[in-house]
This record gives C-alpha cells, sequence and structure tokens, in this order.
C-alpha cells in the first residue's frame, strides 16, 4: 500500500565518517551488488520498475555511483545539491527529484541564533567569512569570493573575510549575508543565515534552493548574478528602506524552521524540513501515473497547480539549438501521456522563461537584479491548461495575439514572450487579474515626470504580468514604452492597460464610458514645466519637437522661456482639465512627490498600488514592485529615470537623452517667467491653482 520506499544510501558516512569505501569503485560496487540482488533485497522493486523507490544522495554521492543511469534512472532522488560537480544538469530531473536543506550543526546553529538582533540593532549592511582563494587552493579559482574580498574589504558597513572568532555576532549583526559559490553551486552559507536572522544574498547562478514549491522564497532572499559581484551590488542592498529590511528580516526568522532539521524552532508545529519532505512526495506521487491511478486522482488532478523550476538548463540556448531540443525531449516523461481533451481544448503547456543574463550595473534587460524579486532567473517550466502543446517547443513558440506578429524574431522571444503574457493565465486560470476586472489608465505630460511615471509602471504591470497587455496612446512614429528593452511596443488598442502621454481630459471620459477603470496620472507645477522644457529643448534635446519653438536653440532664457510657455500651453491646459475630471478612479501624483526625497518616492509608490491595486495583489507582489521601481528614484542610486533605461539598447549610450536638466540652468529659466506675456501668465496661474500649486 505504500507510494515509497526508501533505501538506505549513505554514501556520505561510509567515506567521511566510518572511511570503509575510499575509492568510487569501492562505493559503487556495495549499490551495484544491491541493485542486482533487488528481487532479494528490494521486493516491490518490480512493482514500478523502482519509479517509487527513494533514494538519498548527500554530498556529492551520485559522484560515486555514476552507473546510476543504468541501474536507477526512473527513481526519486533526494539531493542536498541539484548541480553536482563534474555531474551537471543531466543528474537532476526536477520532475522526479527535489532538493532539500543542508545539515547545521546543533551547536553551530543554537550559537548563532543567539546573536540574532532584531533589524534596528543590526550595525553591519552584509557580511561574508570562510575560505577564499587567499586562503585556500580550491578556492583559487573561485572568481565569485575573490571578487566579494577585492570589491568589498574596507566598504561602510561590510565585514568579509577568512575565518574570524566573532563570525556569529558579525552574522546577527549584519541585515544581509552573502551567499557565494563554494568549490560547487551549493554552500551551507546559506541555511546558517537563516539561524543568525540574516537576509540571504545568493551569489550562485546554479544554487536550486529546496522546497522552491513551498516556501516564498522571494519575500526573504535576494538572487544576484555572480558575475556581478560589484559596486552594484553594494548600492542595491544600502538602498533597501527600512520597511523592507524589517519585512523581510521577519520573513526569514519565520522560515527558518523549515531549515531546522533538530525541530528545536517550532517544535509540534506544521514547519519542518521533515515537513517540507512531505509535501514534496505528496506532489510526486500526484504526479506519478501509477500513483495517481491507485488513489483515482488523476481525473481530478488540477495540472496547473503543479510548477516545476529546472534549474542547469539554460532555456535560451535550448530554445535555439537542435542539442538544447533534444536534450528536453530526450528525458522520461514526467506524467507519462499528458492528458489532452478534444471536448474543451485543453492540453498540457511548456513554459521557458529564457535565463537573462545580467546587463549593465547588474540589471538585466527588465531592469531588475538578478534576484528573486522577478520572475526566477533559473530556467521555468510550469504545467497548466490551454495554450500550447510541448510538440510546439521543438519548432517555436507563437506570439501572443496581443503583440504585433512582427514583434516575435526568434525562438528566444517566443519563449519569453509566452512566459510573460500566459504564465499568469496558465497558473492562476481561476484568479482574475486587476485588469480583467477593469481597463487601467496611465496619462503623462511633457516635462511633468513623464518618462518617471512610464518606467514605475511599466515595471509594475510587468510585475504583475500584463508585460504586452496594453496599448501606448502616441501619435509620434516608433514609440516604445513596453518591456523588454523596447522589444515589444504597446500597440493593441483593445488592451486593457493604456499609456496615455498626452494626457487629457477627453481619454479619462471615454475609457469611463468603456466600463470600470482605474488610473494614474502626474502633475507638476506649470511654471516649473516651461523652465524645465526651455533647458532640455535649448540644449539640443528632442529637436525638432512642436513643443517649443524651432529656434529654442538661439534664444537666451529672457526669449526662450517666454516663447517656450506658449508652445507648452496646450499641454498644461490638456494636464489641468485632466486633473479637473480625474475623480474618485483617476490618481493625480506631484512629480515634486516623486524627487524630493527616497522617502518620498517610496510613499508615492506605495499610494500608486494601494489605490490601484488594493486587495488584488499578494505582499509579495507588492514587495516585488517597490524593489525594482526604486531603480527609477532620481534620489538613489541608480536614477535610471534622468535618462534613458541603462538595461535598453534601443539606442546607444553617447545618444541617451537625459530627461533633467542642470540646476543652475532651471534656475536661471525661473528668472525669466515673469517675462511670460501676461495674459498668458495668468492662463499658467490659473491652472497652477486649479492643481493646489498656488
Amino acid at each position: 500500500e505504500a507510494d515509497f520506499f526508501l533505501v538506505p544510501w549513505h554514501t556520505w558516512c561510509d567515506r567521511i565518517v566510518y572511511k570503509m569505501n575510499q575509492t568510487r569503485r569501492e562505493v559503487s560496487a556495495v549499490y551495484i551488488d544491491m541493485i542486482n540482488r533487488r528481487h532479494e533485497l528490494l521486493p516491490h522493486w518490480t512493482k514500478n520498475d523502482g519509479h517509487d523507490h527513494v533514494f538519498i544522495f548527500s554530498d556529492q554521492g551520485m559522484n560515486f555511483f555514476p552507473e546510476w543511469r543504468d541501474y536507477i534512472p526512473k527513481s526519486l532522488f533526494i539531493v542536498t545539491e541539484a548541480l553536482t560537480p563534474k555531474c551537471g544538469p543531466s543528474c537532476f530531473n526536477p520532475w522526479k527529484d527535489f532538493v532539500v536543506p543542508g545539515h547545521t550543526d546543533y551547536f553551530r546553529y543554537r550559537r548563532m541564533a543567539q546573536f540574532n538582533l532584531p533589524t534596528e540593532q543590526r550595525t553591519l549592511l552584509f557580511n561574508f567569512h570562510g575560505r577564499h582563494p587567499g586562503l585556500n587552493d580550491l578556492y583559487k579559482k573561485n572568481f565569485v569570493r575573490g571578487n566579494i574580498m577585492r570589491v568589498f574589504d574596507g566598504l561602510e558597513g561590510v565585514s568579509v573575510g577568512g575565518f574570524t572568532d566573532d563570525y556569529f555576532e558579525r552574522m546577527g549583526a549584519s541585515h544581509f549575508c552573502l551567499v557565494p559559490m563554494g568549490t560547487s553551486s551549493w554552500t551551507n552559507h546559506l541555511y546558517e543565515a537563516f539561524f543568525a536572522g540574516c537576509i540571504p544574498v545568493i551569489l550562485s547562478d546554479g544554487f536550486q534552493v529546496p522546497f522552491e514549491n513551498t516556501l516564498d522564497w522571494p519575500s526573504f532572499s535576494i538572487k544576484w548574478p555572480m558575475t556581478d559581484v560589484s559596486m552594484d551590488l553594494y548600492n542595491f542592498l544600502k538602498s533597501t528602506p527600512l520597511y523592507l529590511l524589517r519585512q523581510m528580516k521577519a520573513a526569514v526568522d519565520a522560515n527558518a524552521c523549515w531549515f531546522d532539521w533538530h525541530e528545536t524552532l517550532k517544535p509540534g508545529e506544521s514547519c519542518s524540513p521533515y515537513l517540507g519532505i512531505l509535501k514534496e512526495l505528496e506532489r510526486k506521487r500526484l504526479a506519478f501515473p501509477e500513483a495517481a491511478r491507485r488513489s483515482h486522482v488523476l481525473s481530478e488532478f488540477s495540472w496547473e497547480s503543479l510548477g516545476i523550476w529546472i534549474s542547469g538548463i539554460d532555456a535560451s540556448d535550448a530554445l535555439s539549438t537542435s542539442d538544447g531540443l533534444r536534450h528536453l525531449s530526450a528525458g522520461p516523461k514526467p506524467f507519462g501521456d499528458m492528458p489532452n481533451s478534444s471536448k474543451n481544448g485543453d492540453a498540457a503547456l511548456v513554459v521557458f522563461r529564457a535565463r537573462r543574463r545580467p546587463g549593465a550595473q547588474g540589471l538585466d534587460k527588465d531592469g531588475l537584479p538578478m534576484s528573486w524579486f522577478k520572475p526566477h532567473s533559473d530556467d521555468l517550466v510550469r504545467w497548466g491548461k490551454g495554450v500550447v502543446r510541448l510538440s510546439l517547443l521543438v519548432s517555436c513558440l507563437p506570439a501572443s495575439p496581443s503583440v504585433q506578429q512582427g514583434a516575435l524574431t526568434s525562438c528566444d522571444d517566443g519563449g519569453n514572450l509566452l512566459l510573460q503574457t500566459h504564465a499568469s493565465h496558465a497558473s492562476h486560470a481561476s484568479l482574475p487579474t486587476p485588469w480583467d476586472r477593469r481597463n487601467y489608465l496611465v496619462g503623462t505630460s511633457h516635462k511633468a515626470g513623464s518618462h518617471l511615471l512610464r518606467n514605475v509602471m511599466r515595471r509594475t504591470f510587468d510585475i504583475l504580468g500584463a508585460n504586452f497587455s496594453c496599448h501606448y496612446i502616441v501619435k509620434s512614429a516608433g514609440a516604445v514604452i513596453t518591456s523588454m528593452g523596447g522589444e515589444h511596443v504597446c500597440q493593441d488598442t483593445k488592451a486593457p492597460v493604456r499609456f496615455q502621454n498626452t494626457n487629457n481630459a477627453r481619454t479619462i471620459l471615454q475609457m469611463r464610458l468603456e466600463g470600470p477603470m482605474r488610473g494614474v496620472m502626474i502633475i507638476r507645477d506649470p511654471f516649473e514645466m516651461v523652465a524645465s522644457a526651455y533647458v532640455y529643448h535649448h540644449r539640443g534635446a528632442e529637436v525638432g519637437s512642436p513643443l517649443a519653438p524651432s529656434n529654442v536653440m538661439s534664444l537666451g532664457p529672457n526669449d526662450g522661456v517666454p516663447a517656450t510657455a506658449q508652445s507648452m500651453w496646450h499641454v498644461v491646459e490638456n494636464m489641468t482639465q485632466a486633473y479637473q475630471v480625474a475623480g474618485d478612479d483617476v490618481l493625480p501624483v506631484r512629480y515634486e512627490d516623486f524627487t524630493r526625497s527616497s522617502v518620498d518616492f517610496n510613499a508615492t509608490m506605495d499610494k500608486i498600488i494601494h489605490f490601484l491595486f488594493e486587495g488584488e495583489i499578494t505582499e509579495v507582489q507588492k514587495l516585488r514592485i517597490l524593489q525594482s521601481t526604486q531603480y527609477e528614484d532620481i534620489n538613489g542610486p541608480y536614477g535610471l529615470s534622468r535618462s534613458l533605461d541603462i538595461v535598453e539598447k534601443i539606442q546607444t549610450p553617447q545618444d541617451r537623452i537625459n530627461h533633467t536638466s542642470d540646476d543652475d540652468d532651471v534656475r536661471r529659466a525661473r528668472k525669466a517667467v515673469p517675462l511670460i506675456p501676461n495674459e498668458l501668465r495668468q492662463s499658467y496661474a490659473k491652472s497652477r491653482k486649479i492643481m493646489g500649486y498656488a
């Protein structure tokens, strides 16, 4: 009646503790003999050809039994490390295998817990102490740890180096703990961080974390590309607001019990690595055809509820090379023959998220660090309903109907497109999205922070999964506002998310006629808009724009500001009229609040999220939005909204337009505002009063 049968497998103990078998061949011989005698020693093996037999491979166990491919290829493996050195992705099959936490010594973890300080009492930004190239020959080629020593040693609020007597104290006093790869992708530094209450920053691209289907890793950890150990990481961590440090630290403490093999943190409660293993086995039980048939659950099983993360296969390569496709299709089918219903058209699907390579300053093309605050950087396979059959993957995934066909240039694009347009619908088919309930408007005006609002809202909708469900309302040709470096333009006029670059009352009123809506629009002091527009166009930005005098580059402030006020009036008038009809469903936000300080920037973003999505998105989604949009804060370390995003590739760096102006130039322009003709100046003054600037 058992669903699974555990086979004792003590490679690590044999080699390290008892030293019974010193060589790989000696280890293999023991287990080859056992498998050859399986009819005697494993009486239930023939029931499912070993499919339901569980083997525990601790340490680098599979390296000492490479013959597993010949003897136990269908069996389920519980491992501490997915990417075993000299074995690689072929040794870990996520549809049947899973990762468990490494063991932390009882004395060691109790000592760390004693120094787990509250957030307010932590004095260090981050730490790492352990083996590195300067201490151990085995780490001479470990560039990750070497860069940690080279870049961070001596920085304020940082403690890095070799072994130290007060290691536990330093961990307990740090907000973040760096978790770099060791001699392999795996390191026990990850699990030690939890007992010290330290937010782990994983610097190992191939690290497959345990219990990924159970734990909400984005809420208590960060994954950063290990090839970008630089000041970008330091600045990123340093810019984390205090409230987010508190929340993530609390999540670290709450989830530490999942890594406590001694079960002392929450005895008797439903949180331990043993429970995590049982949860994983339950998923496997449902997924395995034989087990499912025995328990009569196959017909009732919700395929979209099972998400599988594959580490070690680069989907961008798999989608673009025949070898990659053969690799993906050659393995055993996780569910046997997948269900197919001609009645309702449902079919199993595979969605690949091509691995994002780090771009400039440690950001990927979406403007995020390679971290858990985005779809995971590891390749994603998710099973769901009604999108595409597995066979389509072999050729090329189709474009979303909401995107122009010309936008799809390769199978790699198709993989990304399918994830970003359909993944949320596939995995949450029964849960309506906010834009299923209503339309959304993002309204901007020239020189009122249009680039800033567009960027933060683009990031917001990207994270929520509406990447291409948008329409960019603009008359100029070639306008780009959506994700992925501008590769896909919002052109779907029926899309529920609209970006209006010339915000006006007519657009708001028209959208209300279409049905429920919510919107956010940005406003700015009209006189400041004129001064900013003059300086911006006077220096040669957007030459030929109708929003500035044709000869603006040759005009000084005394002549140029009044002339610019004339050409900018219709922009200010439209913005004012839109403000007047905003009502209860459109939130006006001030450019001044966005740019006054980082604290005000975060408060403004929090207000926007609350207004647009309150009660309809998760706390994790909110945190991801707040973390991502910080890159646009002009008072922060990146300030991407000062210019075209550095991560976008639609222009070369030397052609990049700076959207902010020199402070001295703006001050000189302000002095010329009184020279605006009286009647026009009165119109501006009236607009200022209406919007609360007078």
